[in-house]
């Protein structure tokens, strides 16, 4: 496969990432929201509270008659999922030389890094393409 047909299956997956997330959010968004247990400190009744959505985190837990209280993450932080942390998380990757941002940090997701043009990652690191001898070269799998 030629460097136009890889690119334009990267862009194939890209695209069915994005669809496929869009249907698991607005299937989460319109469901009730998931709970946990809280034990109310003024009546010691175990409640089912809602947790928080992502993209935020909880200022205070329900009471009997009050609903979960969240705050929006800050810039820089995130909760990816349905919570009750109590503060959203940093977002703590950082991309290094050898790799670009291809996600941005935003309120639901930590940053996501991948390796220039020229290199692959192996355990964490970014590695160099080697050259292939002439007469020899790298095969793409057939689907």
């Amino acid at each position: 496969m030629n460097r136009v047909g890889s690119l334009y299956k990267k862009k194939q997956n890209l695209c069915q990432w994005a669809i496929w997330s869009v249907l698991l959010w607005s299937t989460l968004t319109h469901a009730s929201p998931p709970t946990f247990e809280w034990k109310d400190p003024n009546t010691q009744k175990t409640l089912s509270c809602p947790k928080c959505p992502p993209g935020k985190s909880m200022s205070k837990p329900c009471m009997e008659g009050a609903a979960t209280e969240c705050k929006p993450c800050a810039n820089e932080h995130y909760t990816e999922y349905w919570n009750y942390l109590d503060r959203c998380l940093y977002c703590s990757v950082r991309c290094n030389d050898l790799e670009v941002e291809v996600v941005p940090c935003n309120k639901t997701h930590n940053r996501v890094c991948q390796c220039k043009a020229g290199y692959h990652a192996e355990s964490l690191f970014c590695i160099k393409h080697s050259k292939c001898p002439p007469g020899s070269g790298v095969l793409e799998p057939e689907e």
